[in-house]
């Protein structure tokens, strides 16, 4: 009967909460009994029980320790919401890396809570940001400190050279610096985040690319590896 009704608590917790629970049980339990007979050289004297118990546990440390990544954008045209899935593709070459693409219409700001990254792409509208972008940062007013430390970075489109890519991009970026965030820069090709003119060229892509690898290395290394 005291199972069952531990199971009932086990049903309600979040998947996060008995990850948390039952790493905590295996590492009571059975780690230091495994770690002592890898040390010894003795795999293979393990109980399979504990073989599988520790493959759980291995798991779930993988679980907890997965950094988060947002992206968010606006798109009318679908060029920034090409740009957002290929900073995408760069963030999901590192590991340990979780990361979820959403449109800016679809995000509450309270989402920006559970990030450890966040990365803004906008197109270039009268040389700034969309305004359905600029009132989610005018939203997260009531965040203000809360994500202090966190990374961040942005990206835009635009329909010509010079046609405010930078002035947008910049304007996403000292919102974020308010907020106490840590920006993601590069010494090479668009400083300030990826550009594109139009649908994303070759160039365009690469940088795209590159770029979320870069924001996936700096969450990860602020975070200590994880």
């Amino acid at each position: 009967m005291k199972c069952r009704k531990e199971n009932k608590h086990y049903n309600q917790l979040k998947p996060q909460s008995f990850f948390f629970l039952l790493s905590n049980h295996i590492h009571k339990y059975s780690r230091d009994f495994i770690e002592r007979k890898l040390h010894k050289g003795n795999s293979e004297v393990i109980p399979k029980s504990l073989k599988i118990t520790g493959s759980i546990y291995s798991f779930s440390q993988g679980m907890l320790n997965m950094a988060k990544v947002l992206i968010i954008y606006y798109s009318r045209s679908g060029n920034t919401e090409k740009m957002a899935e290929l900073v995408a593709e760069g963030l999901k070459k590192e590991k340990n890396i979780e990361v979820e693409v959403k449109p800016v219409q679809e995000c509450r700001v309270e989402k920006l809570l559970d990030a450890d990254g966040i990365v803004i792409g906008s197109p270039t509208y009268y040389g700034s940001m969309a305004s359905e972008v600029k009132k989610l940062l005018d939203d997260s007013i009531k965040l203000h400190g809360k994500l202090d430390g966190k990374i961040g970075g942005a990206f835009s489109s635009s329909g010509n050279i010079g046609g405010g890519n930078e002035t947008t991009i910049m304007d996403i970026l000292k919102a974020l610096l308010i907020h106490g965030m840590i920006v993601q820069g590069t010494p090479k090709g668009d400083h300030y985040g990826p550009v594109s003119v139009g649908e994303p060229d070759e160039r365009s892509k690469r940088l795209c690319t590159e770029y979320g690898q870069r924001i996936a290395r700096l969450v990860l290394r602020m975070g200590g590896d994880l």
